[in-house]
C-alpha cells in the first residue's frame, strides 16, 4: 500500500490495453453504461441512474423496496437490500429490479447492515434485536432463511458511564475477515439513545456462530467498520461520538481507530473532526467518510493516517448530511445527500470538484455503482 498505487495502476491499465491505446480513459471520465442504484429510505423505492452520451438518465422510484432501506449489497448478479422498518432482507434482479424474495429477520429487530460469510449465507446486524442472524440467500431455498441467531452483550455485560442505568449494544456495521465477523457496538443509553459508555467491537467466530470476545474502541457510539481493500489486514473503526439529547445534534468528538486484523489490536487513533459513519478508500490512498454533523464529506490520508480538507456538499449546515458513499470507475466518488434528495458526483482527481448533482427519490440512504 502507498502513494505508488496511482501510477502503478495506470501502468497496469496501459500494459493490459496496449501502450497508447485509445481505450484508456482519463481520471474523472464516466464510462458509458455506468449505473448507480439508489435506495430511497423515506420513499421506500429504488432509483436508477444510467450514464450514456455525456449525461445521466434518471429513473426515480422505479421499483419498491421495503420500509426504511439503508444498505444495498451486490453479489453474483443479484442485489440485496436491508429494510430496517420492514425487518427484512429483500433480493432483487439487477437488470429488471424484480423482487426475487423478501425474508424476515424476525419481528421488531430492525436490521441495519449485512455482509456475506459464504457463497450463499449472510450475517445481518439487528439494531433493536441486539443480535445478529445468519441467513441463507440461495435462490431455491424455501424454508425459514434464518439459520442461526447470535446474541450480543447488553446491560451488565457492557461498560457504562457513571449514572447510566442500562445500555444495549445496538449493533450497526459488520465486516467479515479470516472466518470472523466484526460487529460495531454503539453501546447506547437505553433511555436516551445517546452514547452511554465507550464504543466496542464484537468478534464472532463464523465456524461456530458464537460471540468470541469484545474490545473497546477509543470513541463513543461506534457505528462504522471498513476493511481497507488495498491492505486487507487493516480495518477502520468509526465512532460518531456524543450527541446532545436536547437538540439531537452530534458534538464533534468522533474518532477513527485503525485496527490490525492480524494482531487484533488498535495501532492508531485519530480525532475525526466530526461524526463519522461510513467510509470508502480510493486507489490513491485517500479515505472519504460521511459526516453526521453537517453537509460535508471528511477526507483522510490512509497512508499517513491524517485528516485532510473536507469536501463541502451543502452550505445548509445542520440540515444536510451525506448518507451514503460509493466509488466508481476513474476515481469518481458518488455521495448521497439525504435531506436535499441528491446524488452528488465528485472527481477525486481534480481537487474533489463536484461535477454533477442529480435529483433522487425521497431520503436517499444507500447506493451501489454497477460498472
Amino acid at each position: 500500500m502507498g502513494k505508488w498505487l496511482l501510477p502503478a495502476m495506470f501502468l497496469m491499465i496501459l500494459i493490459s490495453s496496449g501502450c497508447g491505446s485509445a481505450n484508456v480513459m482519463e481520471p474523472g471520465v464516466v464510462p458509458d453504461g455506468t449505473k448507480v442504484l439508489v435506495a430511497n429510505s423515506l420513499g421506500e423505492t429504488m432509483s436508477r441512474f444510467t450514464f450514456n452520451n455525456g449525461t445521466y438518465i434518471a429513473q426515480n422510484d422505479i421499483a419498491p423496496t421495503g420500509q426504511a432501506p439503508n444498505q444495498i449489497l451486490v453479489r453474483n448478479g443479484t442485489g440485496y437490500v436491508v429494510n430496517s422498518m420492514s425487518n427484512s432482507i429483500l433480493a432483487f434482479d439487477l437488470e429488471t429490479l424484480d423482487v426475487l424474495f423478501e425474508a424476515s429477520v424476525g419481528a421488531g429487530k430492525s436490521p441495519f447492515n449485512m455482509a456475506f460469510t459464504t457463497k450463499d449465507e449472510i450475517i445481518v446486524t439487528n439494531f433493536a434485536g441486539n443480535d445478529c442472524v445468519i441467513m441463507n440467500t440461495s435462490a431455491g431455498y424455501t424454508s425459514d432463511r434464518v439459520l442461526a441467531t447470535i446474541p450480543l452483550p447488553s446491560s451488565s455485560d457492557l461498560p457504562k458511564d457513571s449514572g447510566v442505568q442500562e445500555t444495549k449494544a445496538f449493533p450497526e456495521a459488520v465486516q467479515v475477515s479470516g472466518g470472523m465477523a466484526y460487529v460495531s457496538i454503539a453501546n447506547l443509553d437505553s433511555s436516551t439513545f445517546a452514547a452511554g459508555g465507550p464504543g466496542l467491537v464484537a468478534i464472532i467466530d463464523l465456524s461456530s456462530n458464537q460471540l468470541m470476545s469484545t474490545f473497546q474502541t477509543t470513541g463513543r457510539d461506534t457505528v462504522g467498520l471498513y476493511i481497507n481493500p488495498y491492505n486487507p489486514f487493516e480495518m477502520y473503526i468509526l465512532s460518531a461520538g456524543d450527541m446532545d439529547t436536547q437538540t439531537w445534534e452530534y458534538e464533534g468528538n468522533g474518532r477513527i481507530d485503525i485496527f490490525d486484523l492480524s494482531s487484533k489490536g488498535i495501532k492508531k487513533s485519530v480525532d475525526a473532526d466530526g461524526a463519522p459513519f461510513e467510509m470508502v478508500i480510493s486507489p490513491s490512498g485517500i479515505g472519504y467518510i460521511t459526516d453526521g454533523m453537517e453537509g460535508k464529506i471528511l477526507t483522510f490520508d490512509a497512508i499517513d493516517y491524517e485528516m485532510e480538507q473536507p469536501i463541502t456538499i451543502s452550505e445548509d449546515s445542520g440540515k444536510s448530511y451525506a448518507s451514503g458513499l460509493a466509488l466508481g470507475s476513474n476515481y469518481l466518488l458518488y455521495a448521497l445527500e439525504f435531506n436535499n434528495d441528491e446524488l452528488i458526483v465528485i472527481d477525486t482527481q481534480s481537487s474533489n470538484e463536484i461535477v454533477d448533482r442529480i435529483k433522487t427519490g425521497d431520503g436517499p440512504d444507500a447506493l451501489v455503482v454497477l460498472k
